[in-house]
């Protein structure tokens, strides 16, 4: 698996869809969970690296999932929808707790999102053809988190 796997946790098919699409052209592993257990189980057998989840679960809190997270050096973020998109607050960096973490806009998460990304995928061999899709990227992830 590449070392850049999302993990989407919750019930947003537009959403995670959307930004799935961006972070595939990226070169991420993107995968589904509907539910805290079935995150808790697919994190126990892939080392995902991030993981994006709905505020509220059915089965529970996503904040069970940092334990996991910590082993992974993951980064964890949870959204919470708003009128006009949802914000995203960090709750894990690395593997650390980001204890006095802000609110993300949609835009500044994809910023952030894509930073995170960029530094954890192994350097393109085609330099020249990914430098594009990169660049055109923010661009993109903006406008799949509601952004636009």
């Amino acid at each position: 698996m590449p070392e850049a796997g999302v993990l989407f946790v919750g019930e947003y098919p537009a959403l995670s869809a959307s930004l799935a699409r961006v972070l595939k052209s990226l070169g991420c592993e993107c995968r589904y969970a509907n539910s805290r257990q079935e995150a808790s189980a697919a994190i126990e057998r892939r080392n995902f690296r991030i993981v994006l989840s709905k505020a509220k679960l059915a089965d529970g809190n996503p904040r069970a999932l940092i334990p996991a997270m910590r082993a992974a050096s993951g980064w964890l973020f949870l959204s919470f929808p708003v009128e006009d998109g949802c914000w995203w607050i960090p709750v894990m960096e690395n593997g650390e707790l980001c204890l006095e973490a802000v609110a993300l806009r949609s835009r500044d998460f994809s910023k952030s999102l894509l930073r995170i990304v960029n530094g954890i995928l192994p350097p393109p061999e085609a330099e020249k053809e990914t430098s594009a899709l990169r660049m055109e990227a923010p661009r993109r992830a903006a406008y799949a988190t509601g952004s636009y």
